[in-house]
């Protein structure tokens, strides 16, 4: 499973690293220019389209990332994956790793894209100071806090990496009729907004019984109180991970039985 894991991800690296730098260092090449040329439309247009690429590039790379799975083991490169000598188990358990490898790397990329902008940009600071400026806003957010914060965006995109597996997957077969290249694309739709809908509710249901309000009566003064502890902020990481699993179960299922069928 680890050349697996290799194997797809080199290929995915290769396919959204232009995605990845592209918009950056556009944005940097029409920031220069406007220093120069500062009355310039076009050059101001052409700023605003870099800071577009730069806020949906992350989008776009796992779009790619999701296209090349779904070419990968289901469409135009099949057979060859197919054919591995690689039980469903570790299909699905590679292709569910290179999906987190990919996040990781869109985020930190995104991440240091926009570090470097600031950098660019805050005059008279250094890098250093800025990541002091930064880490000491992070600091009065508190490190549990913090934690579960980064756990939350985690179990988020495990989530929604999730989806986009089960929708390649079930999308390859005639679970739904005729089968459609759109098929993907749709079940992702239908599962992203359906089951986004369903764990909302359920989350703010749930946090709703940890929330209180305290009225203080004056002739002119009402305040309100709202707190929820922290057992309660875990549980939207709790949902999230509840809901890849049955997801990633269902991806394991549809890919077994498609390979069993064929």
């Amino acid at each position: 499973m680890g050349k697996l894991i290799g194997q797809i991800f080199k290929e995915d690296f290769k396919s959204v690293i232009l995605w990845l730098l592209l918009p950056f260092v556009s944005a940097l090449i029409f920031m220069q220019l406007l220093d120069v040329f500062s009355d310039s439309p076009i050059l101001g247009l052409g700023m605003v389209a870099s800071f577009t690429l730069l806020t949906i590039g992350p989008l776009i790379t796992l779009g790619i990332a999701a296209k090349n799975d779904n070419e990968r083991f289901y469409n135009k490169n099949a057979a060859f994956y197919s054919a591995l000598p690689l039980s469903s188990s570790s299909i699905t358990g590679a292709r569910l790793i290179n999906f987190i490898l990919m996040g990781l790397l869109i985020a930190v990329s995104t991440l240091l894209n926009y570090l470097f902008l600031i950098c660019i940009n805050s005059e008279g600071k250094n890098l250093g100071e800025i990541l002091n400026s930064i880490a000491n806003q992070l600091g009065k957010i508190g490190s549990s806090k913090l934690l579960i914060a980064l756990l939350a965006l985690f179990t988020i995109g495990l989530y929604l990496v999730n989806i986009i597996m089960l929708a390649n997957t079930a999308g390859s077969t005639k679970l739904f009729g005729k089968k459609s290249k759109w098929a993907p694309i749709i079940i992702f739709l239908v599962l992203f907004f359906a089951l986004g809908m369903l764990s909302s509710k359920i989350q703010a249901s749930a946090l709703g019984e940890y929330m209180y309000s305290s009225y203080n009566y004056g002739p002119t003064h009402v305040e309100v109180s709202k707190e929820v502890p922290s057992a309660a902020m875990a549980l939207p990481i709790i949902i999230n991970v509840v809901i890849s699993a049955i997801l990633y179960g269902l991806t394991y299922y549809f890919h077994d039985k498609k390979l069993s069928v064929n």
